[in-house]
């Protein structure tokens, strides 16, 4: 065997270098022999041709059998994982930063304990009681469901869903803190009517706001609702078949102090609504003892100025009052006049701090005088008094032309005549007098004289004429350049009896006039008429307006040129003071609502008209012989019928036109009127109200 390797060796070697073969013949002994020991290795040859690839580790295809110990080395160029066994890379593992939570089915209920569900792990978010309650910013829910913000402020705090018993079902409602223990809820009813309330937290129990029953209808049980304009509505108006409105409803706020009911006829006086057409504040004294011959002028839409003789004193004495809101009166302090007797004053207001007084001075031979007073606030002080009649005078009538001229109209016994005269005003409140003296009235004596500026030369002046042709006058005056005094016009009669007793003139326009007078002064009728001063002055009287059945001295206040106040006593009645109101359509005055001021005899009552509502009434109660004042205010017309009550500046539906239905006991087809007192009557008054066309309704005209 031996041979046959070693020939085979010999053939390889010269096939593979047979030029080595050729040059020397290697003799190799067959016979067995021991190899030697492996001898120095050779020179590096150089390297080989790059071989083809190899195929790849077969690490990822490898099962191992213990853990695989990176010792802090990292395993890099990991692909995303797919399945749940895979391992993955760190931007894999960032995407998926969330945990599983969300999508995870629990096997049992996530038990919170006492700690909240929070985003950033502090206590606060959701937390969950031992009841099943949730609250949100609070671990003390109160109901169901309670939101809590300790630093939003109280109303923002806790509105909360809760479930309660209702009339024994279970009504679901929402209830939020409006302040304090103040909540509104909101729900719906065992009924199905979604509701808005204003209680604690029940609904159905009354205190609903608004209520939307399950038939669509929409109810505000209060407060109305408010449009864009910010106007308030309580009350829609009803629609009839034909689709127009049968009643015309507005809201108007009560006033202060007062309340009404519905069905209360009410009136709008200065900016809001009571029950009746006007309202009276109490008496206040101005004068404490024996007090006549009041007189007063208003000075502004507040103030007036009365001036009067204290008989207890004997002396004429001014105070101004003021006039408040609520209408009660104050006065300032007193000041006076004159010193000594007097029979008879009268005053005008120049401006809103001045006025002037004539008077009869009886210490200085019964003359007629005037003097100048001015304000200070609500203290007076005068000038010094100047005589416009050197001998015995009597009912002197003041008349103010500007603030510094004006026109004082009297009788002069000593004369025999009624006079007229220009007094001018210097700055430092000295009177001088026309230099033409006196125009004459009449051809006679004159009473009861009455003057008033028709503008700031002209003046209007009515008396009781006593001479010649006797029986009750008026005429314009007009002042020339020089202050003289013409009646180009002549007089005109405006009673026939020769006992008329004019008793006061009022001018309610710039060119009309109310005239109040008696026919006869104990036991014939008062009456009143309307004159109109043309362009030429002369005077038209419209037919007389019968005032009350017996004579009664009276006072007109003018508040605007269709609306007069009325104050006087009535003999027939044992003199009690009275106050009524006239309004004025056309040449018709309409009187109405009369209100007894004072229950025993009243003296010389005098009426001043403050502002188109507002007047003031001064008088003598005669049993204490003491002055006293009151204010007083009156709507044009009652407006309507409160169709809901309320009080004191709450704002109210007032049905102003159409069909009220707010009432009860009615008697169908009959006329129904408003009292004095804003009630409903069958009784004729002045105020007709409507029909009633059923128990509950009646047909507002």
């Amino acid at each position: 065997m031996k041979k046959i390797i070693l020939i085979s060796t010999i053939v390889l070697i010269w096939f593979l270098n047979p030029v080595l073969c050729a040059d020397k013949v290697v003799v190799v002994p067959l016979v067995d022999t021991v190899q030697g020991p492996q001898g120095p290795p050779g020179p590096q040859g150089p390297p080989g041709p790059q071989g083809p690839a190899g195929p790849s580790d077969d690490l990822g295809n490898h099962t191992a059998t213990t853990t695989l110990d990176m010792n802090t080395n990292r395993i890099t160029g990991l692909a995303p994982p797919s399945t749940g066994s895979d391992a993955a890379n760190r931007s894999y593992v960032d995407t998926q930063a969330g945990d599983d939570l969300g999508s995870h089915t629990a096997t049992t209920n996530l038990h919170m304990g006492n700690f909240w569900i929070s985003g950033d792990g502090d206590a606060e978010g959701l937390f969950i009681d031992d009841e099943g309650n949730a609250g949100v910013g609070t671990d003390a829910p109160e109901h169901l469901f309670s939101i809590f913000r300790e630093a939003e402020p109280e109303q923002f705090k806790t509105p909360m869903v809760l479930l309660h018993a209702n009339s024994e079902e279970e009504v679901s409602a929402l209830r939020f803190r409006v302040t304090g223990d103040h909540f509104f809820t909101i729900g719906v009813t065992h009924a199905g009517e979604f509701v808005i309330s204003d209680k604690d937290d029940t609904i159905g129990e009354g205190g609903e706001v608004l209520k939307v029953g399950d038939d669509g209808t929409v109810k505000a049980a209060s407060g109305g609702f408010k449009f864009p304009d910010d106007s308030v509505q309580t009350t829609a108006a009803n629609l009839g078949s034909d689709g127009t409105p049968n009643r015309l409803v507005h809201d108007f706020p009560v006033a202060a102090g007062k309340s009404v009911t519905a069905g209360d006829v009410v009136g709008w006086i200065n900016g809001s609504v009571q029950k009746g057409r006007s309202t009276y504040g109490s008496a206040t004294p101005f004068n404490s003892v024996t007090t006549y011959y009041i007189t007063a002028a208003q000075l502004t839409a507040t103030q007036f100025v009365v001036v009067y003789f204290n008989d207890t004193n004997d002396r004429i004495d001014a105070r101004v009052g003021t006039v408040s809101s609520d209408n009660t009166i104050s006065f300032g302090n007193v000041a006076t006049i004159l010193t000594g007797n007097t029979s008879g004053v009268s005053i005008g207001a120049l401006s809103a701090t001045r006025f002037v007084a004539a008077f009869i001075d009886q210490g200085g031979s019964n003359y007629g005088k005037a003097i100048i007073g001015n304000l200070t606030g609500t203290n007076i002080s005068f000038g010094s008094s100047e005589t416009f009649n050197a001998g015995t005078t009597s009912y002197p009538a003041v008349a103010p032309l500007t603030d510094s001229k004006f026109v004082v109209a009297y009788n002069s016994d000593s004369a025999g005549y009624g006079y007229a005269m220009v007094g001018n005003i210097a700055s430092s409140d000295v009177i001088t007098f026309a230099s033409g003296g006196r125009n004459q009235l009449n051809d006679g004596p004159v009473a009861y004289v009455s003057a008033e500026p028709v503008s700031s030369d002209e003046f209007v002046v009515a008396y009781q004429d006593k001479g010649i042709d006797p029986n009750g006058k008026v005429q314009v005056g007009t002042v020339d350049g020089s202050d003289n005094i013409s009646f180009l016009t002549g007089r005109y009669t405006f009673s026939t009896d020769t006992n008329a007793v004019c008793h006061d003139i009022e001018m309610i326009s710039s060119n009309r006039f109310v005239i109040g007078y008696a026919d006869t002064y104990e036991n014939g009728s008062t009456r009143l008429k309307i004159g109109d001063i043309n362009d030429a002055n002369h005077i038209l009287l419209s037919p007389a307006t019968p005032f009350v059945a017996s004579g009664a001295p009276l006072s007109i206040a003018g508040l605007t040129s269709s609306r007069i106040i009325l104050a006087f006593h009535r003999a027939a009645t044992t003199n009690k003071g009275r106050v009524m109101i006239g309004d004025i359509t056309g040449n018709i005055i309409t009187l109405s609502e009369v209100y007894t001021f004072q229950n025993n005899q009243t003296d010389f009552p005098v009426a001043l008209g403050m502002s188109p509502s507002r007047f003031v009434v001064l008088y003598d109660e005669y049993s204490l012989d003491n002055g006293y004042a009151f204010a007083g205010q009156t709507g044009k017309y009652p407006l309507g019928i409160a169709a809901l009550g309320g009080s004191d500046g709450a704002n109210v539906p007032v049905i102003i036109h159409g069909v009220s239905g707010v009432h009860s006991g009615r008697e169908t087809g009959e006329t129904y009127f408003a009292d004095n007192d804003g009630n409903l009557t069958t009784d004729t008054t002045p105020v007709k109200i409507g029909m009633a066309i059923s128990a509950t309704q009646i047909l507002m005209e």
